[in-house]
């Protein structure tokens, strides 16, 4: 029940962030059970940067995936939101967090995605092109 409220959350967050921004069309994710029952959620954030933004796509990393043990001991939860610059070889050029949480949430986030792999997005012609994306890392206890 919870993580569905959570989902939930984050899925009215992202509307109320489209918008406000513009910026965001739509998101999916890939949820990652840690060993101790905790979960982190992946999301990737299309933009209107890419011609066809459902193309563009992320695989994180589970090694990285670990619920930081400051966080769990605070009852830290919440979303941490990155930027990530791709370019058109699907190479990571840029990453930075847009919004943290705190308790070492950030720092396992940027872990993860500096740790993934990513296909680049594509132009009309189906061309892999350079663009900015935003993810969304969800921590939940």
């Amino acid at each position: 029940m919870k993580n569905l409220f959570l989902a939930t959350l984050l899925l009215t967050l992202l509307v109320i962030n489209c918008s406000t921004t513009g910026n965001i069309t739509s998101a999916n994710g890939t949820e990652v059970r840690t060993a101790d029952g905790s979960s982190i959620t992946i999301g990737y954030l299309y933009t209107e940067e890419a011609m066809f933004p459902g193309n563009f796509e992320g695989k994180p990393n589970a090694e990285f995936a670990r619920y930081p043990e400051m966080a769990q001991r605070a009852g830290i939860e919440g979303t941490v939101i990155a930027y990530l610059d791709i370019n058109e070889e699907g190479e990571l050029l840029e990453s930075r967090i847009t919004r943290g949480i705190g308790g070492g949430c950030d720092e396992t986030a940027l872990g993860i995605i500096r740790n993934s792999t990513y296909t680049p997005a594509k132009n009309e012609n189906a061309e892999p092109v350079s663009a900015r994306h935003y993810v969304s890392i969800v921590f939940s206890l």
